[in-house]
């Protein structure tokens, strides 16, 4: 994933970093429709929503919250069983 996907917000190198290694692990593709799920408004593409919501949660969240094994499982949380099944890991 080239940095440049991420050019629509602004977020610490952290949460750059830990979306990185989410898009990469669950295959996301770049385009339109995570937002949502995310509580995001609908206008951020996938990378730049999973971007700005690694940032919102590293934001809000105690430290002891932070690793990227507790990210993971609040992200997937985001959606539904349905979407979930689809994607093979």
């Amino acid at each position: 994933m080239h940095p440049d996907n991420f050019n629509l917000v602004w977020v610490s190198k952290e949460a750059r970093e830990i979306a990185s290694k989410l898009v990469a692990e669950h295959s996301i593709l770049q385009g339109y429709g995570m937002a949502s799920y995310l509580s995001l408004p609908g206008g951020y593409d996938n990378h730049s929503a999973v971007q700005l919501w690694v940032h919102n949660k590293i934001q809000k969240w105690p430290p002891e919250y932070l690793s990227i094994s507790e990210i993971n499982k609040a992200f997937l949380s985001c959606f539904p069983d349905h979407l979930l099944n689809s994607v093979s890991h």
